[in-house]
């Protein structure tokens, strides 16, 4: 993956995730004695397993997106965006449970409600898929970053072997001696001439 597919991809998460907090996350749908209206939660105030992947989000992409300018993002902080994306995007698709059944599952969420004023239905809100994409994306760049770099894992090479060895040295004995140059072999200058016979 080239560098700059990757850096657009984590720019764009950047705002999906400051839109993503500052809309709502959930809609109940609730009665009381004066009537009926609906009730906006946001990340911030629904749930932990909203707001911290969603904050650990903002902050590896800002990192990402402030070091280009100078230098491409390091092997280790595309491994990091990777890991927050992937694990930020799980926790916010078990919370789907507490979305839909209104319960909190593994983790804390508190519904704006008490026993007095029943809630009649309970929906996602528009914060919660731009969450998700945004993790998704921020996921998807920082590991393909590292596959291409091939920091996952280093291709194995075999160790030279002993037979190896012997076979290379038997061809080289088999080349013979060295061809001699045409035109016969050359004397050297400080040899002494040699002596005619008469």
């Amino acid at each position: 993956m080239s560098r700059l597919r990757a850096d657009v991809l984590v720019a764009a998460s950047v705002p999906l995730l400051l839109a993503a907090g500052l809309l709502p996350w959930q809609r109940d749908e609730m009665c009381t004695v004066a009537g009926c209206g609906t009730v906006t939660v946001t990340a911030w105030a629904g749930s932990p397993g909203w707001a911290l992947p969603l904050l650990a989000g903002v902050l590896v992409g800002g990192l990402w997106v402030l070091l280009l300018p100078t230098r491409p993002a390091p092997t280790w902080l595309a491994a990091l965006t990777a890991m927050v994306g992937g694990l930020g995007a799980l926790v916010l698709v078990a919370t789907l449970d507490a979305v839909v059944f209104g319960r909190a599952g593994f983790f804390r969420f508190e519904l704006p409600v008490v026993e007095e004023f029943p809630v009649l239905s309970v929906s996602p809100g528009p914060g919660l898929p731009l969450g998700l994409l945004g993790l998704l994306v921020q996921a998807a760049a920082g590991w393909l970053t590292v596959r291409a770099r091939g920091a996952l894992v280093t291709p194995w090479r075999p160790p030279p072997t002993r037979r190896t060895a012997v076979h290379g040295t038997a061809v080289g004995l088999a080349q013979g001696p060295p061809t001699p140059r045409p035109g016969g072999p050359r004397r050297s200058r400080h040899a002494p001439p040699a002596r005619r016979r008469h």
